[in-house]
């Protein structure tokens, strides 16, 4: 849950709709982990999230990394430190799923 609310305040502070997509995509796997009452569900939904968050999260750093050499350095710095976080949270997500039994 808290990588979609991070997901929604980036999409809203940024203003790109392209980031949208991973905020839906963690808000209907989180919706599946609550309303589901299977378990052998979690695992890869939650590794599948995981991984689209880390792989969309290090590409906005990669394209922010292109602009460092630019005078946006302030907004580079702002959004480095911004997508530098959610590939935390989408690692730690990552391996909490990939800890969890798959029964």
């Amino acid at each position: 849950m808290a990588a979609t609310v991070a997901w929604a305040v980036l999409t809203l502070v940024n203003g790109q709709l392209v980031l949208i997509i991973p905020a839906l995509v963690s808000a209907l796997s989180a919706a599946v982990f609550l309303l589901t009452p299977v378990k052998f569900l979690r695992r890869p939904l939650g590794t599948s999230t995981a991984l689209f968050g880390l792989t969309v999260a290090l590409f906005q750093i990669y394209l922010a990394t292109a602009l460092l050499g630019t005078q946006l350095v302030s907004l580079v710095l702002y959004s480095l430190a911004a997508f530098a976080a959610l590939v935390i949270l989408q690692l730690a997500l990552l391996f909490a799923t990939l800890k969890t039994t798959a029964t």
